[in-house]
């Protein structure tokens, strides 16, 4: 709801916050929906595994740059 209330001002009409919503739903579902794929596909367990770390050292940064910039906004 946090990134939402960012990209849609107060003037916004209903109907493009509606298509706002589910977009980022769709968006959400479908990466979701990749990584668990990819969790599951034989063969990439071991690679998964050996780059996890990386990833989540990756996702922590990206994370931490968007809070900057909501307390900045």
């Amino acid at each position: 709801m946090g990134l939402f209330s960012l990209l849609a001002a107060r003037a916004t009409p209903t109907g493009v916050q509606v298509l706002y919503g589910l977009w980022m739903f769709l968006m959400v579902l479908f990466w979701d929906l990749l990584v668990a794929r990819l969790m599951v596909a034989r063969g990439r367990a071991p690679g998964l595994a050996r780059h996890g770390p990386w990833v989540e050292r990756a996702a922590g940064l990206l994370l931490i740059g968007l809070a900057f910039g909501v307390v900045l906004a």
